[in-house]
């Protein structure tokens, strides 16, 4: 199995390439990449993590922590719709639902001794 990533003018799946879109049935033609494109680094994601941490420089990272958060919010907001089965309307300055009974999954019950102290 591979990721793919599809955009308006093509799609890319992982370890394979960029194809453009065609007719239904037709095969995809290969979109080649620039001689100039940067590489990316062929690291494992652990790698690149313990290399961020020894170097304490962020530019080592394959993004920035505000990135990431709201690359995973999207995801969290996709399943706390599908749990209640409605459509939801999120506030992204608040982080909240409009919606008290959305705003539940946003923070789970933590046993006694073991809860996470609100920081913001």
């Amino acid at each position: 199995m591979r990721n793919s990533f599809f955009g308006t003018k093509g799609f890319y799946v992982r370890d394979k390439g960029f194809f453009d879109y065609k007719e239904k049935g037709g095969e995809h033609d290969p979109i080649p990449v620039p001689d100039n494109a940067p590489k990316p680094e062929r690291a494992s994601k652990w790698q690149r993590f313990f290399k961020a941490v020894r170097s304490r420089n962020p530019a080592d990272l394959p993004m920035s922590p505000l990135d990431a958060h709201h690359a995973c919010v999207h995801c969290q907001i996709g399943n706390i719709a599908y749990r209640l089965g409605r459509s939801l309307e999120f506030d992204p300055k608040t982080e909240q639902f409009k919606d008290r009974e959305a705003n539940h999954y946003l923070k789970r019950n933590y046993r006694k001794g073991f809860e996470v102290p609100n920081l913001a």
